[in-house]
């Protein structure tokens, strides 16, 4: 990366958290969840906005290719990582086994509500999509409703956090229905997607259900059977919070990894490269 692309790089970074910063504090004047402002400013800075408005600005402060774009891409991919990390951590799992029809209930409805929505706004008014999907419409309606059913995992937590939900049973109910939802909705999506292309998806399906469950199943093991006992440990041997912090980064970015590695190996399309 060169000088002036370190320099874009650090303008694109104190463009993002102004807007958002901004926008936020707006939201919580009006009483509103800060991510919703968050989201504003995504969008004033995005290609609805400034794109429209200054689109030779837009196209030199957030270029489409270039190490720019692949740093940008991996400090948001570890943020993300790292927030998902801390809304688990405030999730109760008490409360799940207490819930448990709650969430396959709400997890249900949150799938079958809307695509149900989505087929069939299709199917009835098929003209309104254009010939390309007339050619395969019921893949098409069925692509629809699938995309309509699969949640916003991210910022359902976020909101959750900003109205200090997460801890409660409402909140680990809507996280957890919403997990599922985005288990079952990427699942159907891959097949969806398997059918327009030139592969079948269903073969290599069960496969990556099978690695992605059995990569949760070992890391919530490991956690459950050793987690409580590294952290006191870490809490004594290491500086604080410094070590600590340094421990957390670790394990969240090698959980990362070992997830990456198990869903690449058996990835839906064959040609994926990883």
């Amino acid at each position: 990366m060169q000088h002036h692309d370190v320099i874009v790089f650090a303008l694109q970074v104190g463009a993002m958290l102004t807007a958002a910063l901004v926008c936020s504090q707006i939201m919580r004047t009006l009483r509103q969840p800060a991510v919703l402002g968050e989201l504003l400013g995504g969008i004033l800075l995005g290609p609805t906005v400034l794109g429209a408005l200054a689109p030779h600005a837009y196209a030199w402060l957030f270029p489409a290719t270039g190490a720019i774009t692949v740093g940008r891409d991996a400090m948001l991919k570890i943020g993300m990582l790292f927030f998902m990390f801390v809304a688990g951590l405030e999730v109760n799992p008490a409360y799940l086994h207490k819930r448990s029809r709650s969430v396959i209930g709400t997890s249900l409805l949150g799938i079958v509500l809307p695509c149900g929505l989505g087929l069939g706004t299709v199917l009835l008014l098929p003209d309104m999509w254009g010939a390309p999907a007339q050619e395969h419409l019921l893949l098409f309606a069925l692509f629809i409703g699938v995309a309509l059913s699969i949640s916003a995992l991210p910022v359902i937590a976020r909101i959750l956090l900003d109205l200090a939900l997460i801890r409660d049973e409402i909140g680990v109910t809507v996280l957890a229905a919403a997990t599922v939802d985005d288990l079952i909705g990427w699942s159907l999506f891959a097949m969806l997607l398997g059918a327009f292309g030139k592969y079948s998806a269903t073969v290599h399906l069960g496969t990556m259900l099978g690695a992605v469950v059995g990569c949760a199943t070992l890391i919530v093991g490991l956690g459950w059977w050793r987690g409580r006992s590294l952290l006191q440990w870490a809490r004594v041997a290491l500086a604080w919070p410094s070590g600590f912090i340094g421990l957390i980064t670790i394990i969240g970015l090698n959980i990362e990894k070992l997830s990456y590695a198990a869903t690449c190996y058996v990835s839906v399309d064959p040609n994926t490269s990883c």
